[in-house]
């Protein structure tokens, strides 16, 4: 019976790669699923063979942990790069985190006043 091996839903394009080429390297007989039109459904990728699920977790779990030391070392972007990159986004998010700050200090910054 199949069993369900990573699940796929907010898993980056190249993150899913690297588990598919591992499994794929591996020889573990698998197949992929997809969430559906209404995104109900579960993304992911399945054994065939439930007798398979223990090593390939193993295989997983190894190349996870490798994953998130690479992605660890790599140095996070200057606010700068951001918004040279995406200035429109950055801007809006400034004025968007200004809007709810105000809106939180509002009431007491006028509770107060006669």
């Amino acid at each position: 019976m199949a069993k369900l091996l990573f699940r796929l839903n907010g898993v980056s394009f190249e993150e899913a790669e690297e588990v598919r080429d591992a499994l794929e390297e591996a020889g573990y007989a698998c197949y992929e699923t997809n969430e559906g039109r209404f995104g109900f459904g579960v993304a992911g990728i399945w054994l065939f063979d439930e007798e398979d699920y223990k090593p390939a977790r193993a295989l997983l779990d190894q190349l996870q942990s490798e994953r998130s030391e690479r992605l660890r070392d790599q140095p996070g972007k200057p606010f700068r790069e951001h918004l040279l990159e995406k200035p429109v986004a950055v801007i809006t998010m400034i004025i968007g985190l200004a809007i709810v700050i105000t809106a939180s200090i509002w009431p007491f910054l006028t509770a107060f006043e006669q």
